[in-house]
């Protein structure tokens, strides 16, 4: 083995058929970590840190040839790093010198992601399966696995009930949306599909809505006895929240992000997640001119643009109920007050009209 270590400042050189990725590292694990940890089960290594799209720590770890590389995957993928609650993630590096994904021409020209990421969205886990689990079920069949994580419950500390798979190469992806549907894992059968990238995501706007200007997202389904304090934290992993207003004895609640893409990822990640034992349906706060056909506005609602929001077409009767007339940026108070006016102002409005239809 080794006898001694060199810490050098300059970054790895990323050598196919010896270079390693490993995955998942906690924000403390540096590269003279890595180096030491390694030295320690006998490879000298270098290697370089780098934080992925979605936050996440991982680097390359360079071994001195492709046997040693071979030995230290097989060996230790999967074990616990020694004196820490975490397990090696290990997987061959699918990139070149200068950090470019291996990508064949053919894929390119199929699939618009060319950064050697590509993931599926899974869905319906038990609580059962945490990401090892998670991952083992996955890397059993498809060797380019990068990652597997299950969303945890930042109020409760448990399984939000789904996960994200990563792969290096998008035949594995591909496969896996095929033959990993309702296989079961742990004491549930798998729900997968295609985690879609923010920007592809498709919201079907109405043809009279600005994109720009809806970043509401409707959510049903509630459990009566959940707070806005919770969604707030449930929901805010996905970006700045402006407000949260939850229709009281109805299920409901409208959560209003700063930026659209929070909001069409918080709808492509949490629809039909369970939340306090209750299954989430969720959608776009959609506007539409005020043309008619809207329940009157009661002296409580705000002025503001003419615009209403939607029941989503899948809600039971009640197809419309009147909503927050949003503000936008461009008006001079601050535009997270006055939403909140309106979204105060809503309330007795909906009450009022919903009493209305159910006494006709």
């Amino acid at each position: 083995g080794p006898v001694g270590i060199t810490y050098d400042s300059s970054p790895a050189a990323i050598v196919p058929g010896r270079t390693l990725w490993m995955g998942e590292l906690d924000a403390w694990m540096d590269e003279n970590y890595l180096r030491q940890l390694w030295w320690s089960m006998g490879y000298e290594v270098s290697c370089r840190i780098s934080v992925d799209k979605y936050g996440g720590s991982y680097a390359f770890v360079d071994f001195p040839n492709h046997e040693e590389a071979t030995k230290a995957l097989t060996t230790y993928n999967g074990t616990s790093i020694p004196q820490t609650n975490k397990c090696f993630k290990l997987n061959w590096s699918n990139r070149d010198g200068n950090g470019v994904p291996f990508v064949n021409t053919p894929m390119q020209q199929n699939n618009s992601n060319t950064n050697g990421d590509y993931s599926i969205f899974v869905g319906d886990l038990g609580a059962d399966v945490d990401d090892h689990v998670l991952m083992a079920a996955f890397q059993s069949r498809y060797g380019s696995i990068r990652s597997a994580k299950v969303m945890i419950d930042p109020i409760t500390g448990y399984s939000r009930g789904f996960g994200f798979i990563r792969f290096f190469d998008e035949n594995d992806q591909q496969r896996s949306l095929e033959e990993m549907q309702g296989v079961y894992v742990g004491s549930r059968p798998l729900r997968v599909s295609v985690a879609r990238p923010r920007a592809k995501f498709d919201v079907g706007l109405s043809p009279h809505t600005p994109e720009s200007e809806i970043t509401t997202v409707f959510v049903g389904g509630l459990n009566s006895t959940i707070t806005e304090e919770e969604l707030r934290a449930y929901f805010g992993v996905y970006g700045d929240i402006l407000a949260v207003k939850i229709i009281p004895n109805k299920n409901i609640a409208f959560i209003q992000y700063e930026q659209r893409s929070s909001a069409e990822q918080a709808i492509s990640e949490l629809n039909g997640s369970h939340l306090g034992g209750a299954k989430l349906r969720l959608s776009f706060g959609r506007t539409q001119l005020n043309t008619g056909g809207v329940p009157p506005q009661g002296a409580s609602a705000v002025a503001g643009p003419a615009f209403h929001y939607t029941m989503p077409v899948y809600q039971p009767p009640l197809p419309m109920i009147p909503a927050v007339d949003l503000v936008t940026p461009c008006q001079s108070s601050s535009v997270t007050d006055q939403n909140h006016q309106f979204l105060q102002g809503i309330e007795s409005d909906y009450l009022h009209w919903d009493s209305a239809i159910h006494t006709q």
